[in-house]
């Protein structure tokens, strides 16, 4: 990818991030009423979205602090053994909790290498 491929990916990534940090209520709405097929849904439509920023994080060669690593494992494995365990009620807790913190991770990440590249141009 050249420079502007990079910068516009990263860019979407941070359009992606906002409204998925507004959507998340949305997730937790349907855990919480007991619609299990729609919050399944809704989950699954995150998951995606996560695993995109992970491989832009990938393909784009972001570093993320140990801090990060951590936080990130952390979340992932929380959502794991909630899923496992069919505990709606943990999936909805991490979807509360944890995933905006999770996003932010990202957001940052993103916001800093597009600062580095403008940086990078002047």
């Amino acid at each position: 990818m050249n420079d502007v491929e990079v910068s516009d990916v990263l860019t979407t990534g941070i359009e992606y991030i906002e409204r998925a940090n507004r959507n998340r209520a949305l997730i937790n709405d349907a855990f919480y009423s007991g619609d299990q097929q729609k919050a399944s849904q809704l989950l699954l439509e995150f998951i995606e979205g996560f695993n995109w920023l992970e491989q832009v994080t990938i393909l784009t060669d972001l570093e993320r602090s140990e801090e990060q690593k951590e936080i990130l494992t952390e979340f992932i494995n929380n959502l794991n053994l909630s899923l496992k365990n069919n505990d709606w009620v943990s999936v909805a807790d991490v979807v509360e909790y944890e995933i905006s913190g999770v996003l932010d991770i990202y957001k940052q990440m993103f916001k800093n290498s597009l600062e580095a590249r403008e940086e990078g141009k002047s």
